[in-house]
This record gives C-alpha cells, structure tokens and sequence, in this order.
C-alpha cells in the first residue's frame, strides 16, 4: 500500500505541473489573441476615420461641382466578402493544424485555434490571398514576424511565422503577390504558415473562404 501511495502522489504531482503548464500556456495565447485584437481595432480605427475623409472630400468634390475622373471610385476596393470559397491559397502545403476547438491527445483540455497551420517549406514564397493594404508588417510575440493585410470592408488576413517581410506598412499589393517567405514555428516545431481570416475582430475559418483546400 504505501508503495502505491507513493506511485500515486508521484502521479499527481505531475498531473499538477501538467495542469500548470496548460494554465500558463492558455494565458500567453489570450495575452496573444488579445495582443492582436488591439491591433486590428488600432487599424479599424484608422480606416474608418480615412474614409470619413474619403466621403468628404468626395461631397465637397460633388458640391464645387469638381470632377474626380474616378479617382475616389478607385479608393474604394472590390468587395472581399464577394470572394468566399474563391479566393487564392496563400501558398501549397498541408493544413496540419485546423480552425476551431482541437481536443489534444495528451491532456484533456481544449484549445480553440484561431486559424490553420499550413506546413511548407523552408523560404517557400508567401502569396496574398487578395489585393489590399499592409496594416502590420512586424513581429508579434507568439507569432514571430507577422503581416495583416486590410482588404476593405474590415476584411483582414494575417500571415505570421514568417521567415522575411517582403512588404511594409501602407504598400498596396495585388492578388497572389509575394509579401513574406515561409519560416520556422516553435509552437508546431515545424516549417509553414499560421494564417487566420478575420471580419472586424471576428475569425473565420479560411478553408471557407478558400479554393483548393479540402475540408
């Protein structure tokens, strides 16, 4: 008995540590997610506000009767939400790790993923899914070397784990446009993607939005 009182407290006391190690680690990934939230609400904040620019320059366009020879027309971007279940594949590779909850094997917690995990190959060239704006061109903890691009109407993809940023804030850039090169991630401890679709600050999953990826 006191044999396997003591295989039991060993038991325990690791179950305890793995239980910590589970806190801590959902803590850093809400510190992340929360990290990125403010972000994309920094970025919607400016945007709104230069488009209420936009529309007043446009009245004030209409009311001295100056013509704009469409160039406001052109400031206001095709509709990205038109694009679902059509739009291009950021890069080949195998999704590896899908959006929503994922029940690990090792432990009995849940995690909800935010977006996929494409594995790919080392410096293999990242594309945009579609035309847009880069908002964010940096390195966000968790998520190394991170680009959002804005594709109107509060439409954002985010592209992280990337080995080198081809783009940087404020540069257009047109469909299937290399922006970024494949890197390394600590967390899957391999090479590839994270990539998330999000509406405001709202994900979606990609392989919905996506043609060529299976579901």
């Amino acid at each position: 008995l006191q044999v396997k009182k003591q295989k039991l407290a060993g038991r325990l006391e690791k179950l305890k540590l793995l239980a910590e190690k589970i806190s801590k680690q959902e803590k850093n990934l809400l510190a992340e997610q929360n990290l990125k939230n403010k972000i994309l609400d920094g970025i919607r904040r400016n945007k709104l506000f230069a488009m209420n620019k936009i529309n007043l320059l446009r009245e004030q366009s209409l009311q001295y009767n100056i013509e704009d020879a469409g160039i406001f027309d052109m400031l206001f971007r095709p509709s990205f939400a038109d694009q679902k279940g059509q739009l291009s594949k950021p890069l080949e590779g195998s999704v590896v790790r899908r959006f929503g909850i994922e029940k690990s094997a090792q432990h009995p917690y849940s995690l909800n993923h935010k977006g996929i995990f494409i594995s790919a190959k080392s410096n293999q060239n990242i594309k945009s899914i579609f035309e847009g704006t880069v908002s964010f061109a940096g390195t966000l903890p968790g998520f190394g070397k991170t680009l959002i691009i804005d594709h109107g109407d509060h439409y954002y993809s985010i592209y992280s784990h990337a080995n080198e940023l081809m783009v940087q804030v404020g540069e257009d850039v047109s469909l299937s446009q290399v922006i970024a090169t494949v890197g390394y991630s600590p967390r899957d401890n391999k090479d590839g993607l994270y990539f998330e679709i999000r509406h405001f600050s709202e994900p979606y999953d990609p392989q919905q939005w996506m043609k060529g990826f299976s579901l």
